[in-house]
C-alpha cells in the first residue's frame, strides 16, 4: 500500500483516509444508512475537490462506493490549506504482510483533467482502454457508469491457506505449537482469520460462504466490478502488470520487502488438511482465488514474451536498491529524520544512487530519504498523509 501512498504524495492527490489507526472499515456498510458511521469514521476531501485514492481497508460495496464517489473524479483547483506535502525525495514500499484483501481505488487524471502516463505508450493506452471497455462491455449496472470509469478498480489475492497460516505467525496465535503439528492445531481452532476472509472483504455475505450458486455470482459481480485483480505470492509480476495497466514509470512501483513473515517449508500440510480447509473453511476464497489465478496469468500472457525480460529488469534494480538502503545509517532510513533541522547538512555526504534509463523506466535517483519512504511503515505512512492534507495526524 506504501506504493500508492506515496505516488499519491508526489502527485498531492487527494486521499480517502480513516480519522484513526489504519482502516476504513471491517465490516460491510449497508446503503444508504451508510452515511452516519462513514461521517464517524472518515476524512474526505472538501466537496469541490476530487478523489483521487482510496487505498485502506475497507468492506467493499458496490453502491456505497459509487455513492461516495460520485461526482468526486472531476480535479478542482485545492485550496491554500491543502497545499503542504512532505518534501524530499520519494520511494515505494509494499505491505507485504497485509492479511486480507484491499480495494484500492485510483483516479487515473491530473489537476488538468488529463492522464497521469504518456499518451505516446500506446501499449499502456491500450490496457487503459481495456480497463474502460471491460466496463463498458461486461457491466449490467448501469448506473454512475461514465463516473466509475475514471477510476481504476484493483486488489490483491493471497492463496487462501498461506494467508491464514500468515495470519497466525502475524498475531501470534499458537506460540508453543510445534510447526508440524500447527496446522491441525488451526482446522481445530476456527477463526475471523480462516474464514473466507478475502471473499467478506469484498463484499460477500457470511451466509453465503459455503453456497456454490451465490459465491459463482459474487466472483462475476468482482470480475465486472474490478478492473485487475493480482496476485500476493507473484508480487514482482503483479508490479510490472499494474505498471503496464496504469501506465506508471517503473520508480513508481519500487519497494523494499519487509515482514516477510514465516518460511512456509516449515509448515506441514497434507492432502487431507488442504482439503480440509477448502471445504470447510475457505470455499468461497478458494473458487475466488482459483478463478482470479488463471485471469492473472491470461493476462500475462496477453502481455507477451517481453513481459518477462522486464520481470527480470525490475528485479535487479530491486536488489540494488536494496542493498542500497540497507547500506545506510539507520536512523537515515527513519522517516521523521528527515523533518529533523539538521538533515541537509547530516545528508550531505551521503551517496545517491543512480538508476539509468533503460528501455522499461526513465533515469531516476534513490537517495537516503527515498529508502526512508520505501521502508516506513503503514501507520506512520497514514499519520503523514493525515497529517499533510487534514492537518492532524
Amino acid at each position: 500500500m506504501n506504493i500508492l501512498q506515496t505516488f499519491g504524495l508526489k502527485r498531492k492527490l487527494n486521499f480517502i483516509l480513516p480519522k484513526e489507526n489504519n482502516y476504513l472499515s471491517h465490516e460491510k456498510w449497508s446503503y444508504p444508512s451508510y452515511n452516519k458511521t462513514f461521517n464517524s469514521r472518515i476524512l474526505m476531501p472538501p466537496n469541490n475537490e476530487a478523489v483521487h485514492i482510496l487505498c485502506n481497508h475497507i468492506v467493499y460495496s458496490y453502491k456505497v462506493f459509487n455513492a461516495i464517489l460520485s461526482g468526486r473524479h472531476l480535479a478542482k483547483k485545492r485550496t491554500s490549506q491543502f497545499r503542504k506535502i512532505i518534501q524530499g525525495g520519494y520511494g515505494e514500499s509494499d505491505s507485504l504482510q497485509q492479511l486480507s484483501a484491499h480495494i484500492y481505488d485510483f483516479n487515473p487524471f491530473q489537476k488538468d483533467g488529463t492522464k497521469y502516463y504518456s499518451s505516446d505508450k500506446s501499449s499502456c493506452d491500450q490496457n487503459f482502454d481495456k480497463a474502460r471497455n471491460h466496463k463498458k462491455l461486461f457491466h449490467e449496472r448501469k448506473s454512475n457508469l461514465s463516473e466509475r470509469n475514471d477510476y481504476f478498480y484493483f486488489t490483491i489475492l493471497r492463496e487462501p491457506l498461506q494467508q491464514v497460516i500468515s495470519a497466525v505467525f502475524y498475531y501470534d496465535m499458537f506460540p508453543k505449537v510445534a510447526y508440524n503439528k500447527l496446522m491441525k492445531k488451526i482446522l481445530s481452532n476456527p477463526n475471523p482469520y480462516s474464514q473466507n476472509r478475502m471473499s467478506f472483504d469484498l463484499g460477500l455475505d457470511s451466509k453465503d460462504f459455503y453456497n456454490v450458486t451465490s459465491i459463482d455470482q459474487f466472483i462475476t459481480d468482482i470480475d465486472r466490478d474490478f478492473d485487475l485483480i493480482l496476485l500476493m505470492e507473484y508480487f514482482d509480476e503483479s508490479m510490472i502488470l499494474l505498471r503496464r495497466w496504469l501506465c506508471w514509470d517503473m520508480s513508481d512501483i519500487m519497494y523494499i520487502k519487509k515482514n516477510s513473515g514465516y518460511s512456509k517449508t516449515f509448515v506441514t500440510i497434507n492432502y487431507e488438511q488442504r482439503q480440509f480447509f477448502r471445504y470447510n473453511y475457505s470455499l468461497a476464497d478458494s473458487r475466488l482465488y482459483e478463478y482470479f489465478y488463471k485471469k492473472f496469468w491470461c493476462k500475462v500472457i496477453e502481455e507477451g514474451p517481453k513481459f518477462w525480460d522486464e520481470v527480470l529488469h525490475f528485479k535487479s534494480i530491486q536488489k540494488t536498491i536494496s542493498n542500497y538502503c540497507f547500506s545506510l545509517p539507520r536512523n537515515f532510513t527513519k522517516l521523521a529524520f528527515h523533518f529533523s533541522t539538521s538533515v541537509k547538512k547530516s545528508l550531505d555526504d551521503v551517496e545517491i544512487l543512480e538508476i539509468p534509463s533503460s528501455k522499461w523506466n526513465s533515469h531516476f535517483i534513490v537517495n537516503a530519504t527515498t529508502c526512508a519512504y520505501m521502508m516506513e511503515t503503514e501507520l506512520s505512512m497514514i499519520s503523514h498523509i493525515r497529517k499533510w492534507e487534514y492537518g492532524f495526524s
